[in-house]
C-alpha cells in the first residue's frame, strides 16, 4: 500500500490545498530545482495572491522542500479556472546572473573553494554546506565579467571534482558521489517489475577522442611562441577509446593551486562525458523508498534491468516528485557513480554495452 503524504503550499506561510496537480525536480547536473503547480481556482481568489514573483514555500509532511519563486503563471483552462505556476528555487539567481565577489571585484587569490562560493552567493541571501573535502587553497580565482554565478561555481567545483547542488531551500551543497545505500531498489525483469516507465538516452554528443588540459603560461610570454616541448611540459592528455574519429577537446586550466594534476583533470574529464552521456529514468508509484523514506538523491540504488543488462549499484542523480489524477509518482534518473567519482576506477564489463560502443 502507497503512504500517503500530507503536501502543502504556502504563501507567506498561508497554506492553500486548491492544488490539482504537482511536480518537482532536482538534479545534481542542474544545481537547482524546479516546480510546477495547477491550481483549480474558479471564484479567482488565489490568482490574486499567487502571482510571478511571490515567493512560496513547499511542505511534504510538515518537511519544507523547497523555497522558491513563482516565475510563469500560465492559463490552461477555456473557462479560467485552472492555472499552472511554475517556478525555481532561489538558485535559480545563480544560473541567471552575473558573477562579482562581495566587494565588488573580479579575483580573489588563496581562496579555499568553500570560501570562493559562499563570498559570492552571501548576496542571494544562500550558505555553502560542505559535504566532502574541497582541498587546499586556490592560488586565485578570476571571474570573467559577465560571467555567471552557476558558471563560476561549476568551473571552480571541476577542479576538485566537486558537484554543487541545492537542497532546495538555502543550502547549497558541495558534494563527492555518496555511498549510502537508498533503502530501496529498481528491478525490471522477465518476472517482475517495479516500475510504472522507462526513459533515457544514450548520447556520443559531448564526447571526444582526445582531451587535452592545459595549465597557465608558466612565464611564456605567448602561447603562439611556445615550442611543442614547452607546451607539453604543461598539460595532461586522456583518450577515449569509444571515439574513433577526429574530435579533439582543449580545457584551459584555470589555474595551477589545485589538487588534480593536469594528467587525472584530463582522465576525469573524458571519464565523466562517457558515463554523463547515459542515463536512464526509471518512474516508479509513490514518494517514497520500500523503507517508507523519500527517495534521496546521491544515494546508492541497486538497479536490476534485464532488457538493458544493468545488475549494479547505480547513483541517484536526479529525482521528479508528481501527483496528478493518476496519483502521485517519482522518476528517479540515475547514472554510473563513476561519472562522478575521482580517480579513475574500471568499470564492470557487463555495461560496455550500454555505456561504451564505437564511434
Amino acid at each position: 500500500m502507497l503512504k500517503s503524504y500530507d503536501f502543502k503550499v504556502r504563501i507567506d506561510g498561508v497554506a492553500y490545498d486548491l492544488v490539482k496537480g504537482f511536480s518537482f525536480s532536482r538534479d545534481m547536473s542542474l544545481m537547482g530545482s524546479s516546480f510546477k503547480l495547477d491550481l483549480v481556482d474558479p471564484d479567482h481568489e488565489i490568482l490574486k495572491i499567487f502571482r510571478p514573483g511571490v515567493k512560496a514555500q513547499i511542505e511534504i509532511d510538515g518537511v519544507e522542500i523547497a523555497r522558491a519563486w513563482l516565475e510563469v503563471l500560465s492559463i490552461s483552462d477555456a473557462k479560467g479556472t485552472v492555472y499552472t505556476y511554475s517556478g525555481r528555487d532561489a538558485f535559480a539567481d545563480l544560473i541567471d546572473c552575473s558573477a562579482v565577489f562581495s566587494d565588488g571585484s573580479f579575483s580573489k587569490k588563496k581562496i579555499s573553494l568553500e570560501k570562493a562560493i559562499a563570498d559570492l552567493i552571501k548576496p542571494y541571501g544562500l550558505a555553502v554546506k560542505k559535504l566532502a573535502d574541497t582541498g587546499k587553497l586556490f592560488d586565485s580565482v578570476t571571474i570573467t565579467p559577465g560571467e555567471t554565478v552557476a558558471n563560476v561555481i561549476t568551473r571552480l567545483c571541476k577542479y576538485r571534482a566537486i558537484f554543487p547542488y541545492s537542497d532546495g531551500v538555502s543550502n547549497l551543497l558541495l558534494a563527492k558521489p555518496s555511498d549510502i545505500k537508498s533503502g530501496g531498489r529498481i528491478y525490471v525483469t522477465s518476472e517482475e517489475s517495479n516500475i510504472l516507465t522507462r526513459a533515457g538516452q544514450i548520447s556520443h554528443v559531448q564526447r571526444f577522442s582526445k582531451v587535452t588540459v592545459k595549465g597557465s603560461n608558466n612565464g611564456l610570454s605567448d602561447w603562439a611562441s611556445a615550442t611543442p616541448t614547452q607546451l607539453s611540459q604543461n598539460e595532461g592528455v586522456a583518450f577515449d577509446p569509444d571515439i574513433k574519429r577526429h574530435r579533439p577537446l582543449i580545457i584551459q586550466a584555470e589555474s595551477d593551486g589545485y589538487d588534480i594534476d593536469h594528467k587525472e583533470r584530463a582522465v576525469w574529464e573524458v571519464r565523466h562525458r562517457r558515463f554523463s552521456g547515459t542515463e536512464i529514468s526509471y518512474t516508479l508509484p509513490g514518494w517514497s523508498s520500500q523503507n517508507g523514506d523519500l527517495w534521496k538523491m546521491n544515494s546508492l540504488i541497486e538497479v536490476i534491468d534485464e532488457d538493458l543488462f544493468i545488475h549494479r549499484n547505480m547513483l541517484i542523480k536526479g529525482i521528479e516528485l508528481t501527483r496528478d489524477d493518476d496519483g502521485t509518482k517519482t522518476k528517479i534518473t540515475v547514472a554510473p557513480s563513476e561519472a562522478y567519482d575521482i580517480p579513475a576506477t574500471k568499470q564492470e564489463d557487463k555495461d560496455d554495452a550500454l555505456w561504451g560502443g564505437g564511434a
